[in-house]
């Protein structure tokens, strides 16, 4: 309760009455002629101090009644034990609201190959390296962009492979659900035709296979990311090729009947069993490309399924 004793003391100084009562103050409302029930209460227990009275229900934060009471602003109270806890969460609320910023004392990634991906593919993609001081692990960071190329955050991979620990690490509250990765990078692919896939690395072996992918980081969609496929890359073949497990069918079915409206025409990839777009055999991939790419290729001579009213298998629905 870090303001209860600063507005008792600066009512007190105002010589104006109040009565206790738990993490509120009550006092005469200065708003409304009945002075004779203390009907304004002052919530002193969060920031900004708010106050509302149930005589005349009028209500505010502490300015505006300080102004009224000519009491002055509110000093904290530093005695008080909650004082820095509050502090902190103030911190903490200012940082969420501020731009995203990728953490400290990352760099440029210049190790060339990491995996199977070679150093020019990570550069183009702007992959980072960062020592995570709180995992204590070495990070591979992607940036995150929005098609105004704006930073909205960033996810990071532990690089030590180790049994326990996070593999994955995002940006605290990255809000993502606007764009694709990594757009801006491929915003405009000329042969209008995409992959869907779920994530980042996902995204980067199919892009080092020739294959025009955007990750969704994650399973979730938005009506923002329908625009965007829809308005700024103007697809006219969608590839749906999200893992084959319970969650990825589920977003398959959901972004499937999400995007058929938007004029492209929706396919679903089948991954072999057991198998997703990060470790799928290469013969699986070079196949996906060939679908994907070559518009010869004869309906019917590779795993999709359209996305109909009757099309999908029984069991599919989430």
């Amino acid at each position: 309760m870090i303001y209860k004793r600063s507005v008792i003391r600066a009512l007190k100084k105002a010589n104006v009455r109040y009565q206790e009562g738990g993490r509120m103050v009550h006092t005469w409302c200065p708003f409304h002629p009945d002075k004779e029930t203390p009907s304004l209460v002052i919530y002193t227990h969060r920031e900004p101090v708010r106050w509302y009275c149930f005589g005349c229900r009028a209500n505010g934060v502490w300015d505006k009644l300080a102004q009224a009471l000519k009491t002055g602003d509110l000093e904290r109270d530093w005695d008080d034990p909650r004082a820095f806890k509050n502090i902190s969460h103030t911190v903490v609320k200012r940082l969420i609201k501020a731009d995203p910023v990728l953490p400290p004392l990352t760099r440029p990634w210049t190790y060339g190959k990491w995996r199977e991906f070679g150093g020019q593919e990570l550069a183009r993609v702007h992959t980072r390296w960062w020592y995570d001081e709180i995992d204590k692990v070495r990070r591979i960071l992607w940036p995150v962009w929005d098609p105004e190329k704006e930073l909205v955050g960033w996810v990071a991979r532990d690089m030590d492979n180790r049994a326990e620990g996070r593999k994955y690490r995002n940006m605290p509250r990255m809000e993502a659900l606007h764009t694709l990765w990594p757009i801006p990078t491929n915003t405009i692919y000329p042969e209008r035709r995409l992959v869907l896939v779920e994530g980042i690395t996902d995204a980067l072996r199919l892009l080092q296979n020739g294959i025009p992918a955007l990750a969704n980081l994650g399973t979730a969609w938005s009506q923002a990311r329908t625009d965007l496929v829809r308005f700024l890359l103007q697809s006219e073949h969608i590839v749906l090729a999200f893992d084959p497990d319970a969650a990825g069918q589920q977003a398959t079915f959901r972004v499937g009947h999400a995007l058929k409206d938007c004029g492209a025409k929706i396919d679903v990839w089948q991954w072999s069993e057991g198998h997703d777009p990060g470790d799928a055999p290469i013969e699986e991939v070079n196949e996906l490309r060939k679908e994907v790419l070559d518009p010869r290729t004869p309906e019917g001579a590779h795993p999709w399924i359209r996305l109909g009213p009757r099309s999908l298998p029984v069991g599919w629905l989430p």
